[in-house]
């Protein structure tokens, strides 16, 4: 008689965090099979940018040479190729694979509290202890440096998100500079996700300041991406010892690296502006929906470079409330804001990528499902 082999899965993988955005995928698909139609408002499309490949074979060095030359032309950041710049053919991965890099079990890592829950799948496989602090409205979604002495203490890792997933926020070159002194003297390693700065051309880049690369790095997109379900091109940039570290266990998962990756047109890229054109499709998307939104009572925080809305929910709804009664009811589907954490209640994450047309049909059903509750908050 043969028996079943039981399976057990191993501890790091219950302690990997959930996913709103494959929770959100899921609730999508189920409502198609059933033939309901809905608007998706939840996810950041990665939009074609219409750039041309090259058509010639790259090496990785020539790779790195050319995300140097783009850094400096667009950032100032004057960094060595070969060992300040690792090219990534999927961001995703790279911010996974960092903290396990870098992190043995036990070690502390810092995050901020709403954040993207992806930051905290690579420190649970690692085994880290993960140490939260709130980001709040009233501080613009900044961490206050001051009151971190005590948690900042023993810490490794400090992971930060600017312009900040999911609430829209961007840091200033003074934070940056805060940020570099603090670091020194916890002697503790700071990495910006910079995933979104390519976005919009407001957006400060912690490895532009003088002193940054001696704390730590950063990871960027070499387009403008969306929520990172197909791979997306970019780079981590900055100290060096990160670069290696990284670097060496990025070869054993993919040691065909620059033959895996879509490597675009350099010379488009630089012809083209993809930082004016991404920040009119926000200002576009952004017109369109605040006139509607402010009628119905919300609050709304421009976003300057992320493609999404961090809203108010409206009355006494709480985020997971409002979101399944919006799905329930007008067939809308957004991100709820505690998805992102504890700090993260009360709010909604709405996409800026969907099309004019959808966006208008959003406010519609959202005025005829919603519209006295909404105002009821005010």
């Amino acid at each position: 008689m043969r028996r079943q082999i039981i399976v057990e899965r191993a501890e790091r993988v219950h302690r990997l965090p959930p996913s709103p955005l494959l929770q959100t995928v899921s609730r999508l698909r189920r409502a198609e099979r059933r033939g309901k139609e809905v608007l998706d408002l939840a996810r950041c499309e990665d939009l074609q940018w219409n750039l041309p490949l090259v058509d010639e074979v790259v090496t990785e060095p020539q790779v790195r040479q050319e995300i140097g030359r783009m850094l400096k032309e667009k950032r100032g950041v004057d960094l060595h190729p070969q060992r300040e710049i690792l090219p990534l053919s999927d961001l995703r991965l790279g911010l996974i694979l960092l903290p396990l890099a870098l992190l043995n079990p036990g070690d502390k890592a810092l995050l901020p509290d709403p954040a993207n829950p992806l930051h905290r799948v690579g420190i649970a496989l690692a085994g880290g202890r993960i140490e939260t602090f709130p980001l709040k409205e009233r501080n613009d979604y900044l961490p206050n440096l001051s009151q971190l002495d005590e948690l900042a203490r023993g810490a490794k890792l400090l992971i930060l998100n600017y312009p900040h997933n999911p609430t829209g926020a961007v840091a200033d070159q003074a934070f940056f500079r805060e940020l570099i002194g603090f670091a020194q003297v916890h002697n503790l390693l700071v990495v910006n996700d910079f995933s979104y700065g390519e976005w919009g051309g407001n957006s400060s880049s912690f490895l532009g300041l003088s002193g940054a690369k001696r704390v730590g790095g950063e990871i960027g997109a070499l387009t403008p991406p969306g929520d990172l379900l197909s791979p997306q091109p970019g780079y981590l940039a900055g100290n060096r010892e990160l670069v290696a570290a990284l670097g060496a266990l990025l070869r054993e998962f993919s040691p065909g690296l620059t033959g895996s990756l879509p490597w675009l047109s350099w010379e488009a890229l630089r012809a083209r502006d993809l930082e004016v054109e991404a920040k009119s499709l926000i200002s576009e998307r952004i017109n369109l929906l605040s006139d509607g939104l402010y009628r119905l009572g919300w609050r709304l925080r421009r976003p300057v470079s992320t493609p999404f809305l961090w809203l108010h929910t409206p009355g006494r709804y709480t985020s997971r409330g409002f979101s399944y009664a919006l799905f329930r009811r007008a067939r809308v589907l957004v991100v709820p804001g505690s998805s992102y954490g504890e700090e993260g209640e009360g709010f909604l994450r709405i996409s800026l990528t969907p099309s004019p047309e959808v966006l208008e049909e959003f406010l519609s059903r959202l005025t005829h499902h919603f519209g006295w509750r909404a105002r009821s908050r005010n």
